[in-house]
């Protein structure tokens, strides 16, 4: 980093000034590592940004032509270092901090001064150095907030990130313009979203969100959701209640090892940490289709077919927020069959759930099985102390493990070659190409998994016995 930041102080004119601001100097006061630099720049600010690209070797990307700020992206063995490089607003640098976010934001030091021995150069107009000691996230003035509304739910992300106090009179402003949340790009929200939901305690900050009314500007669904009261719902508070106590119970599930033995806790941490904060959302959202559904027969509350309502929802809810496709498939996938492992568990605990009915289970679900796992099992955890008694917990729990451990068996078996491909089984049957191939594949498949098979030749038998059988199968299907 040293080195770059002589390249820059190198190719700065007489006639600029050049400031390190932001998030890099509350980092190095918090003793914690930081690949994104923001520089603040008198004058000429696209010309240095071009000057320092063509020493490093790099390209200038421009994010806001308006306000002149570009950025640099540099990629280091290390990692990738982002350089943004924005024009001065305002007289002098002090204006330019006080446009800021919040104090610990809003410090700045003149490139010109050692970055290790800054404190006595700092520019700290607004006691960030203070809020950090006391941990505090305040906001510098009210009309920031309106300016750039996304800082409404950015407090809670640095909140969140760095375990700070949004102090009481920034929580009072938040909640005054929480209507504005909606005006920011739907991407931009996504990514506060994103960062929030990946530090490991996010339940206790969406309670927070919460509380300032962002969530029901960010989630019209909520509404719904909190207006499902005892009267249709099961906890005091109703949906939402419940909804935020899944969340809760996941994240325990996924910070402590107790439940499981370390080794399996350590598989299913790391399986999940791919794409926690999507897997998170998901929970959060897992019943947002019983609002519609929900029915009252013979004295008991139903919601008939809320997983496939549900479906329909998180897809309108993550498509809003544009997440990919890929994502918006797999949360659509755990919605829709989020009730069927406890069903498969009912056969388990009773010794009649069959090593085919297993193996179609995981081939059906893939990677988001054990994401289904945890969820039926924290959805399960929910309702302790409302309608769950102790022993059912239990007995899920028992089942959560054990069909876990199934599945990373089941992964390292079905990673082994396939005992024939398509073209065999057609030319072996004489079969036209078509979904009874893919069906007949998927016969073997299962039987290669049991261990009724071990090669080609008796895969070719097993086919013929039960051809007719794979047919019926496939024309009910």
């Amino acid at each position: 980093m040293n080195k770059i930041l002589q390249i820059i102080k190198q190719e700065t004119k007489s006639n600029q000034k050049v400031w390190i601001v932001g998030g890099y100097l509350r980092d190095i006061l918090l003793k914690k590592p930081c690949s994104d630099i923001d520089f603040v720049v008198s004058r000429n600010v696209l010309a240095l940004a071009k000057h320092v690209a063509t020493r490093l070797k790099c390209r200038v990307i421009t994010l806001d032509n308006v306000n002149r700020i570009y950025r640099i992206v540099l990629k280091q063995e290390a990692g990738i270092i982002t350089l943004d490089f924005s024009l001065m607003a305002g007289k002098n640098i002090e204006e330019d901090l006080a446009r800021r976010d919040f104090t610990i934001n809003a410090m700045s030091l003149p490139l010109s001064m050692d970055t290790h021995s800054f404190k006595s150069k700092l520019i700290d107009p607004f006691n960030g150095v203070s809020d950090i000691h006391t941990k505090t996230i305040r906001a510098i003035t009210e009309k920031n907030f309106k300016d750039d509304p996304l800082r409404l739910l950015r407090a809670y992300r640095f909140s969140a990130e760095l375990d700070f106090t949004v102090e009481p009179k920034t929580e009072k402003q938040i909640k005054k313009h929480a209507k504005l949340i909606s005006k920011p790009a739907k991407e931009r929200i996504r990514e506060e979203l994103v960062k929030i939901f990946a530090v490991k305690n996010a339940s206790g900050f969406i309670y927070k969100i919460d509380e300032q009314k962002l969530f029901e500007i960010i989630f019209p669904e909520i509404s719904k959701m909190k207006k499902s009261s005892r009267k249709f719902y099961f906890h005091p508070e109703g949906l939402w209640q419940h909804s935020k106590q899944t969340l809760s119970s996941l994240e325990k599930l996924i910070n402590e090892h107790t439940w499981a033995t370390p080794e399996l806790h350590k598989k299913i941490s790391n399986h999940v940490a791919l794409r926690l904060p999507l897997f998170k959302i998901t929970t959060l959202f897992h019943d947002c289709g019983k609002p519609g559904t929900v029915a009252r027969i013979d004295g008991r509350i139903r919601f008939f077919n809320h997983e496939a309502e549900g479906s329909k929802e998180i897809k309108k809810i993550l498509q809003r927020l544009r997440f990919s496709n890929k994502e918006v498939q797999i949360a659509e996938k755990l919605v829709k069959s989020h009730m069927r492992p406890g069903n498969v568990a009912q056969n388990f605990h009773k010794g009649t759930l069959s090593k085919k009915a297993t193996y179609r289970f995981f081939r059906d679900m893939g990677d988001e099985t054990i994401d289904l796992l945890l969820l039926s099992l924290a959805d399960r955890m929910s309702y302790i102390g409302v309608t769950a008694k102790p022993k059912e917990i239990e007995m899920h729990t028992i089942f959560v493990n054990r069909f876990a451990k199934r599945f990373f068996d089941y992964k390292i078996k079905s990673s082994r070659p396939k005992l024939i491909d398509g073209y065999q089984v057609m030319k072996a049957l004489n079969l036209p190409s078509g979904p009874l191939v893919g069906k007949v594949l998927a016969f073997v498949e299962e039987a290669q998994l049991s261990g009724k098979i071990n090669n080609a030749p008796q895969a070719i038998t097993l086919i013929r016995k039960n051809l007719s059988k794979i047919k019926r199968s496939s024309a009910i299907n």
